[in-house]
Parts: structure tokens; sequence; C-alpha cells
């Protein structure tokens, strides 16, 4: 049965053998799964550059979920090489799938200059989409961008506004 890998598989404590199976036959469900409990040391050993390479499958396969967090490793430089311009790539493939993290990480790196300058028209662009689908720091950071008129004019009802939402429940 193990000859019809795709992939090497993944070692048997991770999991049973249909997880192991799907994953290593290409099912991006099962990759993410897998890469989870590598980066999150659920029955193996805490492996991020295993982590990595498991999400880098299911990532290329378009699943949202892989995306956001293959960015996320390789914006801080866990289990690869800190790569912030790929980050932002895979964000935003996230993000146009309705990853509301990745929206959020996206107004995050633009805001703080990570990917060349500070680019707060962009900031402002996904802290929107951040904040409208709930994200409390979105929220927060677009208030901030609105009473501060960065990259948005400035609005300080609308700041108002967006500073009373991150404030409630």
């Amino acid at each position: 049965i193990f000859d019809t890998f795709v992939a090497p598989a993944p070692s048997k404590g991770i999991g049973p053998l249909a997880l192991r199976y799907k994953a290593a036959t290409g099912d991006p469900v099962a990759q993410f799964e897998i890469g989870s409990r590598y980066a999150d040391g659920f029955g193996v050993k805490p492996d991020m550059q295993a982590a990595v390479s498991w999400y880098r499958r299911s990532a290329s396969q378009g699943l949202a979920p892989a995306l956001y967090r293959l960015g996320s490793l390789l914006e801080h430089g866990r289990g690869a090489a800190q790569d912030k311009p790929t980050a932002a790539a895979l964000y935003e493939k996230a993000a146009e799938k309705g990853n509301t993290k990745a929206m959020y990480n996206l107004g995050v790196l633009n805001a703080q200059g990570s990917l060349e300058k500070p680019n707060f028209k962009a900031a402002a662009k996904w802290f929107t989409k951040a904040a409208e689908a709930g994200i409390k720091d979105g929220q927060f950071n677009l208030a901030i961008l609105h009473a501060r008129g960065m990259g948005v004019k400035t609005d300080l009802e609308e700041a108002y506004f967006w500073f009373a939402v991150a404030a409630k429940d």
C-alpha cells in the first residue's frame, strides 16, 4: 500500500494509517493536518521543517489555512528561512479565499514596512477587510489609520466607529 505514495509517508506516531495515506497521496486537508501535527508536536516531536514541508504540499493545492500557516512560518523564519515577500504572497492568496487572519497579517506587514517601506494605503485595505470580518485588532488598527489619516483620509467619525466596534465584547 505504501508503494503508491506520491510523497514520503509521515511517521507512524503522527496519526492513523488513513490520515497518513491520504496525506502522502495528495489530499490537501490531510497534508494540512500532518503539517499542524508536526508544528504542534501532536503525536510526534515538534518539527518545524517537516511542518513547512507538509504545509507547502497543502498550500500548493490552494488550501487557505495552509497558505496562511505557511505564510506565518515564512514571515517569522520558523522551519525555513525568513521570507516576508513570499509570506505576503501566501497571505494574499489565503485572504482572497476568505482567511481573515491573513487579511490582518497583510495589513500589519504593509503598515510596518516589512515588504519595503510602509504602505498605509495597502494596510488600510487589508485592515478594512479584516475589520469587516470581525477581527478586533484589524478594527483597532483601522481606527488608528482613520484617526491619523494614514493611507486613508483623516476621519474622526470613522475612527470613533471602529474604536467602538473594537471595544465591544
